[in-house]
């Protein structure tokens, strides 16, 4: 009887992927300068309660470019075209060691049992001059998620341009620019993919490789490019399967109960109360 207790849990058809898409109707990132946050609340999912998704951004954040961050075409775009909106992240650091970091936020409200199948481009991971004494060397450092407190996870998979060097395995990846890239091509890509791992936020940070570049970096800038993800399918009881499964444990007990009854009657039994009797 106990094997009707998997049968509890209803079969539940995977959902589908969820693209947060910066040129979308309804999905704006606002800028500072424009009376916005370094937090934002975004709603991809139509099936969702709203704002599930969440982009953060810290670190030293002082140093943006004016009207920056925002979602524009432009500068970079990845080699796309016609061009399509992504986040740029547009820096004027003072300092080499200066860094941001971006975290990812899936609501678990909205996805209980996390997401997985997370994505995203960075565009334009590049550098300018020559090594020690770089312009600027785009960096991106600490490729990780998790779900909920849990421990980190590298991404599956990263896949880059020409003008970007990776190095490292699991959170320890770095993606490093090589090369100038123009901000219009694809060169300076990156595709980070956290395949079926269970997460509910991802992070990246961003910065320069202090080692190749001057003490005050120049202008610089990384897009990130559409967000990706698939919500986890939580089990449901369905109401027949739990039917079913409590009628058979009722005739199971009842089975039990009938055959401890015949047993006060079996032939031995009543021979040993004779026994005692006489």
């Amino acid at each position: 009887m106990w094997l009707l207790l998997p049968m509890l849990l209803a079969t539940v058809s995977a959902p589908a992927q969820i693209t947060l898409t910066w040129s979308a109707a309804g999905i704006d990132w606002i800028a500072p300068s424009a009376g916005g946050s370094m937090d934002q609340f975004f709603h991809p999912d139509p099936a969702a309660g709203g704002s599930e998704v969440e982009v953060a951004i810290t670190g030293t954040t002082s140093f943006y470019s004016t009207s920056y961050p925002n979602d524009l075409t432009s500068p970079t775009t990845g080699g796309i075209s016609p061009a399509k909106q992504a986040l740029q992240l547009q820096m004027n650091w003072s300092a080499d060691t200066q860094t941001i970091t971006v975290t990812i936020k899936f609501s678990t409200t909205d996805y209980a049992a996390g997401v997985d199948s997370v994505s995203f481009q960075l565009f334009d991971i590049d550098q300018s001059g020559s090594s020690p004494s770089a312009n600027y060397t785009d960096q991106v450092t600490a490729i990780k998620g998790r779900y909920g407190t849990g421990a980190y996870v590298g991404p599956t998979t990263v896949t880059v341009g020409t003008k970007v060097t990776k190095s490292g395995s699991g959170t320890g990846i770095t993606l490093t620019g090589n090369a100038l890239n123009t901000d219009t091509t694809s060169g300076g890509n990156a595709t980070i993919d956290f395949g079926s791992s269970a997460v509910t936020e991802v992070t990246f940070t961003y910065g320069n490789d202090a080692a190749q570049t001057q003490a005050n970096p120049a202008t610089q800038v990384i897009g990130l490019y559409n967000i990706t993800y698939r919500p986890r399918p939580v089990p449901e009881v369905s109401p027949g399967l739990a039917a079913i499964a409590v009628c058979g444990l009722t005739v199971g007990f009842r089975s039990i109960r009938s055959l401890r009854d015949l047993r006060k009657f079996s032939p031995g039994s009543l021979a040993a109360k004779y026994q005692r009797l006489a």
